[in-house]
């Protein structure tokens, strides 16, 4: 069994790596193994990735399905805090932003919405996001980074309110 201290040593490591722009050809980036990553490596790896030096002009998929909500929360602010962008960014699957995490001080709408705003991911053409219990502020910064120009490379946007089976697709 893997102790909680083993897989953040090897969640910060594989951010040290990336930081250090030796995975510049990375395409596809699918973290499996429910709750593998914990809040800290979430954001260590979001901070990763948009890293001065990272270069990961090459990623298209970032798959955080399987992880925690705060994890998946902290990744998407981590993000924000890199100065750089995933130019080739084309699929972002989180698992369900929930209410609750705005209370801890993780603002995982605000953030994703951020990132849409900023022209951070200008090539995202596929973002299925579950918006379980959010609440006003975060519905309006959500919809107005779908309104920003930077956006215009969004293909398919998959919104739901609660369980998957119930999502709504707009192609």
């Amino acid at each position: 069994r893997v102790r909680e201290n083993d897989t953040y040593l090897g969640v910060s490591r594989f951010a040290e790596i990336i930081r250090s722009g030796k995975l510049s050809g990375l395409r596809k980036v699918c973290f499996s193994g429910y709750s593998l990553i914990s809040r800290e490596g979430g954001a260590d790896i979001g901070e990763a990735f948009t890293h001065a030096d990272a270069s990961l002009n090459s990623l298209q998929l970032v798959d955080l399905d399987d992880q925690k909500q705060a994890a998946a929360a902290a990744f998407l602010q981590g993000l924000c805090i890199g100065p750089g962008r995933l130019p080739a960014l084309r699929f972002l699957q989180c698992p369900a932003i929930d209410s609750t995490l705005r209370a801890q001080g993780v603002g995982a709408v605000c953030s994703l919405s951020a990132l849409m705003r900023d022209g951070r991911v200008p090539s995202l053409q596929h973002l299925p996001v579950c918006l379980l219990g959010i609440g006003r502020e975060d519905m309006q910064a959500f919809a107005a980074a779908l309104s920003c120009p930077h956006v215009s490379a969004l293909r398919r946007l998959d919104v739901s309110f609660g369980l998957r089976s119930q999502s709504v697709a707009a192609d």
